[in-house]
């Protein structure tokens, strides 16, 4: 057995015991609430006769107090957790190099601020589940109050409020679990990176395991991979990653004072086999799910027609879902089954080879691979944008599997040609956001040193944007920038790795913009949209339920119609995604309590109105990456903190938020794929109104960023 497939077998066994460890966990939990929940009613029983006041504060006082607790209980368990993993990776690379190295323990995790899943740490988390579950027993309350309920009625709805902030609780308990565990494996990884060369991403191989866990399932990564993913992935996610240890020709090349050469080269020859670097050979997902019963494979499925689809073999495991896990709809299956090719309907499929008098080629000279994937997803018409993307070199290859671009090896890597068609109702190639996105990577990454290989171009591109340290070293020219505005906050020059950091400053002010009195912004959301509720006690879907949410819209102002707000709510839907309960297969399915609730977003700024959402289904996916990679996912959601985190830093807000190369080079490939090369463009219409009302100054840097490449590459 080779050292890393000893490594895999500990790894697992670990995941084994957190699965444990979580089921304890929820134990714990169910009998804290069930508590809870005895107290709540006994103490309405107690109050029910005084004044809805007194009550009210009876109940609230008892709530608070409980999620103290679980809190506090909650910090001590992961504290604790951390601990042990620590000490279990660093025992791990004992038990498997021996004396050859001298392992470093992780010991920095702050577990109250640990972010979970991009929607806020442990802690506020917690605090926004209790104050939802007191709003809850209000409402609770007041409707019984109305209704004329009996006490004991009231105290019984009351109890049974906390059905689903339990289910919440237990749900972020596990998560918390997993983003623990994960957090202390990459970081003890980086403090061994002497011996330690990557990790494979390992998904529980069982019928609860999601779609998004099985296609990583097996998945190596670099140490310095900056597009590496890493659990969790999801609520519940039960994922882990095991290291991939260095190969003794490696080990014994690598000049570091933890690793003993001596002791090294002294192991015997069939303990220095075991050294081979290999990817342990171990069942992945999909190999996994092949030798299940069909039962099995219906859990994770879907339905029986999946399942046949399946079993025939004649279709990628990968094919079933979106890179975001989502299935893929039968129909489509169907049409990959048949061998029927995805049509492009109302999109521009064709381009014209020459643009101008000088009968340039229109994407430069590019490979005939790349150049028809331009061709199909950037279309015919030339603009500023074209004309910047004619100067990059071709690129050097094109694979097919993920959603990458490495500027180091100038690869692109994206889904597979023929599962471009994604879920969506309006039957928008959700492949070719993908592309335009990577490929709009591909711009930022390089363009940025064409230009500054002419100071003079470098100088009008960053014009007015940022102060310039031109200096030259050995007959070299240095050029080095730093924030105009925000100076102080960024003391050093530093080289410009993309164009989009040039928009450091008006990033920052967009950020400072979104954060501004952000928690009093949803609150009058939540206010508004509950008071909105109250004003009516029609069931969804009632003519007196819409007559009067009509009446609301009339008197609510956007910069959106409603007819926009319509088309675009129905644009993001996929059709086995259920909004409030109801499948949407029309646009008049769309309520108009749909389209007051996102005027209510609109007006108050914000995205992302549920705790255990990862995005705001309302807003186009793009959208919630790019107000996401600049506020941080304080409003909408993208990436990790963590994945932002690991590239360089190009500027600090006032409040000392670090803004790196990672927030602007995602905000400007969403940029790209949403305001300047998106298929539909009557949404990319609307999109370009709600990016300017988040973001303006971002969306009109980035604006005249792609426009003077175009005027200095005329």
């Amino acid at each position: 057995m080779s050292i890393n497939d000893d490594i895999l077998s500990r790894g697992l066994k670990e995941r084994a015991l957190l699965s444990l460890y979580e089921k304890k966990l929820d134990t714990d939990l169910t009998k804290v609430m069930s508590s809870h929940k005895k107290r709540l009613v006994n103490s309405a029983l107690k109050n029910g006769n005084k004044s809805v006041n007194a009550l009210n504060r009876a109940l609230t006082l008892e709530t608070r107090k409980t999620y103290r607790k679980i809190y506090k209980n909650g910090i001590s368990e992961l504290k604790a957790l951390a601990n042990t993993s620590s000490k279990f990776h660093n025992n791990t690379l004992k038990e498997s190099l021996g004396k050859v190295y001298r392992s470093k323990v992780y010991t920095g995790l702050k577990v109250n601020d640990l972010i979970i899943n991009s929607a806020g740490t442990y802690s506020e988390q917690i605090a926004s589940i209790s104050l939802t579950q007191q709003r809850r027993i209000k409402d609770v309350v007041r409707k019984g109050m109305i209704d004329n309920l009996a006490v004991n009625k009231i105290a019984k709805n009351v109890g049974d409020s906390i059905d689903l902030p339990r289910a919440q609780l237990k749900t972020l308990s596990r998560t918390a679990i997993t983003e623990t565990s994960s957090n202390v494996s990459n970081a003890t990884y980086k403090l061994n990176e002497d011996v330690i060369d990557g990790y494979q991403y390992v998904a529980t191989l069982d019928s609860r395991t999601s779609m998004i866990c099985g296609r990583l399932d097996g998945k190596v990564f670099r140490l310095d991979d900056s597009r590496g993913v890493r659990p969790p992935q999801h609520f519940n996610c039960r994922s882990t990653t095991v290291p991939i240890v260095k190969s003794y020709e490696d080990l014994n090349n690598t000049n570091s004072p933890r690793i003993s050469k001596r002791k090294l080269q002294r192991i015997s020859k069939s303990k220095r086999a075991s050294f081979n670097g290999q990817v342990p050979s171990e069942t992945n997902f999909e190999k996994f799910l092949s030798q299940q019963d069909d039962n099995f494979k219906l859990t994770v499925l879907g339905n029986k027609r999946r399942v046949e689809i399946y079993n025939t073999g004649k279709l990628k495991f990968t094919q079933f879902s979106t890179r975001e896990g989502q299935l893929v709809s039968v129909s489509r299956l169907e049409e990959l089954l048949n061998g029927v090719k995805p049509t492009n309907k109302g999109l521009a499929t064709t381009v014209s080879t020459t643009v101008n008098k000088k009968q340039a080629p229109l994407y430069g000279n590019t490979t005939s691979e790349e150049l028809q994937l331009l061709k199909d997803n950037y279309g015919n018409v030339e603009d500023e944008f074209t004309k910047g993307f004619r100067q990059l070199k071709p690129l050097d290859s094109i694979e097919y599997g993920g959603g990458q671009y490495s500027k180091f090896s100038d690869r692109l890597r994206i889904g597979s040609k023929v599962n471009n068609l994604g879920d969506d109702m309006t039957k928008t190639i959700n492949w070719k956001t993908t592309v335009i996105h990577e490929l709009g990577h591909r711009y930022d990454d390089n363009i940025i040193d064409i230009v500054k290989s002419n100071p003079d171009n470098f100088k009008k591109l960053s014009k007015g944007f940022v102060d310039l340290e031109i200096k030259e070293y050995s007959g070299k020219t240095y050029i080095g920038y730093k924030s105009k505005k925000y100076s102080k906050y960024r003391p050093s020059a530093k080289r410009p790795e993309t164009m989009s950091e040039l928009a450091v400053d008006s990033m920052i002010d967009d950020y400072n913009d979104l954060t501004y009195k952000l928690k009093d912004r949803r609150k009058n959301y939540i206010y508004e949209s509950q008071k909105a509720i109250e004003g009516t006690t029609y069931e969804i879907g009632s003519k007196g339920f819409n007559d009067y949410y009509k009446k609301l819209n009339i008197s609510k102002k956007s910069f959106l119609t409603d007819n926009e707000i319509r088309d675009y709510i129905y644009h993001n839907r996929s059709t086995n995604y259920k909004y409030y309960f109801r499948n949407l297969n029309s646009k008049s399915d769309i309520t108009d309590a749909d389209i007051y609730n996102f005027k209510l977003k609109l007006e108050n700024k914000t995205l992302d109105s549920s705790i255990l959402s990862t995005y705001d289904r309302d807003f186009r996916g793009e959208m919630n990456d790019y107000i996401g990679s600049i506020s941080f996912n304080k409003i909408g959601a993208g990436h990790s903190d963590g994945y932002y985190k690991k590239f360089p830093v190009i500027g600090r807000t006032p409040s000392a938020r670090v803004l790196t190369e990672g927030n602007s080079s995602e905000a400007f490939a969403e940029y790209v794929a949403m305001l300047r090369k998106y298929p539909d463009k009557e949404i990319q219409s609307i999109n370009r109104k709600i990016a300017e009302h988040y973001a303006p100054n971002t969306t009109k840097t980035f604006d005249e960023l792609v426009k003077r490449i175009g005027e200095i590459y005329d």
